[in-house]
């Protein structure tokens, strides 16, 4: 109850991808969809402006989790009978962390949270990297597979200028009588580009697929891909290895 009554805070920062985002938006958008509450913040953040950071975000509401730190508690397991009170109890809390942060930051906030709550109940505390004694009444907290935020890919790169080429020639039948403007945004969830970090900077996650239809389903019951976006996916990755083969030279 602690944790989910103490969410992380949001804040927008040059650093995110989504601000490179929200400033093009804010040239190419028509006002109507990119209302002035947002406009005109983002030369104050740009700045460095904490207050405009913050106010930024709260504007944002509906798209905090791509400058806040999720958490979901997702797996609660204790007692092993009806009529027993439980020897262990235990929580685990999945989170993916915002660009600003880290694991430190994100170990900090819990075990403020959960050092009272131990303090109250006569409990001893065992923090991420702290040792207590044996104690039959205690809690402790310990992360698995704890990952800092990925780096930011550099939008400067020949390697991004290939990609958006890619993008506004295979996508282009999409918007008819529009022009199509390629820009930075964020992948939330973590992949498997984690493999990749020390190879190379230059890693953008992109699908070529439309998932208006579809995005709610992902990971659940009737998730489906249409199958014109299917035919475009291989079209799209087949153009991108030549246009990158074209652009390195010899």
């Amino acid at each position: 109850m602690s944790i989910e009554n103490h969410p992380f805070p949001g804040k927008v920062t040059t650093k995110n991808p989504i601000f490179d985002f929200l400033e093009c938006a804010a040239v190419h958008a028509p006002e109507r969809s990119f209302p002035m509450k947002i406009r005109n913040k983002l030369e104050r953040v740009e700045n460095g402006e904490s207050t405009a950071q913050l106010q930024l975000a709260k504007a944002l509401d509906e798209m905090r989790y791509f400058f806040r730190t999720s958490q979901s508690v997702g797996k609660i397991n204790g007692g092993v009978k009806i009529n027993a009170i439980p020897e262990l109890a235990s929580t685990m809390v999945n989170l993916r962390l915002a660009v600003d942060s880290s694991v430190a930051e994100v170990q900090n906030h819990y075990e403020s949270l959960i050092r009272p709550i131990a303090r109250k109940h006569g409990m001893s505390f065992q923090g991420f990297y702290t040792k207590t004694p044996e104690d039959r009444r205690k809690i402790s907290l310990s992360a698995f597979d704890a990952l800092e935020p990925a780096p930011v890919s550099p939008v400067e790169a020949e390697a991004f200028q290939v990609l958006a080429g890619t993008i506004r020639n295979t996508l282009k039948p999409l918007i008819k009588d529009q022009s199509l403007i390629v820009t930075p945004y964020l992948m939330p969830a973590n992949t498997d580009t984690k493999f990749f970090w020390k190879l190379t900077s230059n890693i953008y996650r992109f699908t070529p697929v439309n998932l208006e239809h579809n995005l709610n389903r992902a990971h659940t019951t009737d998730e489906f891909i249409e199958a014109e976006e299917f035919v475009r996916e291989p079209l799209f990755f087949a153009t991108l290895i030549l246009n990158a083969d074209d652009a390195i030279p010899i």
